[in-house]
């Protein structure tokens, strides 16, 4: 989804996101009609991987741009809340994963919550992933790090658009 961030980012700078909301929405509907229709494996590959992804990818940053452009003072409590969206059919705990580290890395320093956050997230994946043998520990691995990757998504577009100023 990210490989082409370089291009969605040139067509969204040189020609907004009329384009890739136009080429998105159509890759993706096509990509996920031709699963439907797949018999092998490789065409399952190509509409799902291929296809639908580009087009969610194109989407993604369609949506992702347009609001780090806009914001400039609170941008990384607004790319929070975008993140947070695709949430919404989850639970309440990846969207105030999302939208917290965004309120706190205007407040506190976006780098700064960014590498508090990977270190809490090493520390979960190295203290309760690796050692788990029970399912109950695994359940409390997935909310945990549930958690604390959400703000992952929705700090790093905060830190590219601050580091490219």
């Amino acid at each position: 989804m990210q490989g082409l961030a370089p291009v969605f980012g040139k067509i969204f700078d040189s020609y907004g996101p009329r384009y890739l909301l136009i080429f998105g929405t159509t890759f993706h509907v096509f990509g996920l009609m031709m699963t439907s229709l797949s018999s092998e494996y490789y065409q399952t590959f190509l509409s799902q991987s291929v296809c639908s992804g580009l087009g969610a990818s194109a989407l993604f940053y369609a949506g992702t741009n347009a609001v780090a452009t806009w914001f400039d003072k609170r941008r990384a409590l607004a790319l929070g809340i975008v993140a947070s969206g695709s949430s919404v059919s989850g639970l309440v705990v990846p969207i105030l994963g999302r939208i917290l580290p965004g309120w706190a890395g205007d407040r506190f320093g976006r780098f700064n919550i960014e590498i508090l956050i990977m270190i809490i997230t090493g520390i979960f994946v190295l203290a309760l992933w690796i050692p788990a043998h029970s399912s109950g520990v695994i359940v409390a691995f997935s909310a945990l790090y549930g958690f604390s990757s959400g703000a992952f998504a929705s700090l790093l577009p905060a830190l590219v658009a601050q580091i490219s100023e």
